[in-house]
């Protein structure tokens, strides 16, 4: 995608995917020229336009792009005067761009990652749903996406932390299974399923946690349940406690998503 934004010579270039035409309105849908240059951009339009010859397809932004600096910052600079504008690229910056010219956008699909059988892996994140679904899709023993491909490294901060620790407790074994859990955890006589686990996730003895999501620096105490949900940093959680066995009650003390899954927002103290 940087190649071809060096080769556009583009002030942006926006990465696309083709997708069904009946799913497009949740996106932005984009039309272009034979060059990649766009020429037309609506932001979740009840009725998309389709791919010419390709009537039941459509190209939508994947929210993914690469600027100019110079660019962007006139950009930032003039939408932050205006006051009639909501302050989204999707919304405001791309439709005022594209017309003036210089907006480009990559087809994700020519995108090729060596090691990897799916190239054109992505999941839009905008809702709990879908963000839990993109967790638990690095949790399959043959991932559509690999976090261990050498030549696809992913680029963040990692903190200078021990490896996870992982020990029995006196009358509880450890088991893990299915799951990733980062730096600096530590994990006690506990039963972990296809969870991910951040930095500095402490689980003591006695407690099962599956089809989670634990953001870090979270403690679960001992015998606790916890089961499909997405736990926000520095959550302290009572030992004894039972989070996503019983919905309705959860809904009453935590956010419930249409597809079952219990959200515990940062900093909460639960059963204290």
């Amino acid at each position: 995608m940087l190649d071809f934004h060096k080769r556009s010579e583009a002030k942006l270039t926006v990465s696309a995917l083709r997708m069904p035409l009946a799913e497009a309105s949740e996106f932005g849908v984009i039309e272009v020229d034979e060059n990649g240059k766009m020429i037309g951009f609506e932001e979740k339009p009840a009725n998309p336009k389709s791919i010419p010859g390709h009537p039941d397809m459509a190209l939508v932004s994947m929210g993914n792009y690469i600027f100019e600096a110079e660019s962007l910052c006139h950009e930032l600079r003039l939408d932050a005067e205006n006051e009639n504008s909501s302050h989204d690229f999707g919304k405001d910056i791309i439709p005022k761009m594209f017309p003036e010219g210089g907006v480009y956008v990559y087809d994700f699909s020519t995108n090729k990652i060596s090691g990897e059988k799916d190239t054109t892996y992505w999941r839009d994140v905008g809702t709990i749903d879908s963000y839990w679904a993109a967790h638990m899709d690095l949790l399959h023993e043959d991932p559509e996406f690999s976090l261990y491909n050498r030549k696809w490294p992913l680029h963040t901060y990692y903190p200078p932390l021990p490896p996870a620790t992982f020990v029995d407790a006196e009358h509880e074994k450890i088991k893990v299974t299915d799951s990733l859990i980062a730096g600096g955890s530590y994990v006690r006589g506990s039963s972990i399923y296809k969870s991910v686990l951040g930095f500095r996730s402490n689980i003591a003895a006695g407690s099962v946690v599956s089809e989670s999501v634990i953001l870090g620096d979270v403690k679960i105490g001992a015998g606790c349940t916890i089961k499909r949900a997405i736990i926000d940093k520095n959550v302290e959680i009572a030992p004894g406690t039972v989070i996503g066995e019983d919905l309705e009650l959860d809904a009453k003390r935590f956010h419930v998503s249409p597809g079952g899954i219990v959200v515990i927002k940062k900093g909460t103290k639960v059963g204290f």
